[in-house]
């Protein structure tokens, strides 16, 4: 479907009482930032660091094909030359 999803959680215990969550060992309060990721399952408490890479060649050759499309040149930011392109292509 396209969209990253928790569906089952072993071992959580909600404490409505206690405002928090316990699970694995752990007690979290309520209000705690946590990062979830949907796609394998690790649960970061926190914020998570977040890495970025370079662009490699496969996206600059998509992204020439969207400033082909849509008649925009490179200076622009990444996503909005690839939503440009899906403007002009009708799939929005």
């Amino acid at each position: 479907m396209g969209k990253p999803a928790v569906v089952g959680i072993a071992d959580l215990t909600v404490d409505v009482a206690g405002a928090a969550v316990r699970a694995g060992g752990r007690t979290v309060p309520e209000g705690t930032r946590i990062a979830i990721d949907g796609t394998g399952g690790e649960v970061v408490v926190g914020s998570p660091r977040i890495v970025t890479t370079a662009a490699g060649p496969h996206l600059h050759r998509l992204l020439g094909w969207a400033d082909e499309v849509s008649g925009g040149t490179p200076d622009r930011p990444e996503a909005e030359r690839l939503a440009a392109a899906q403007a002009v292509l009708g799939h929005r």
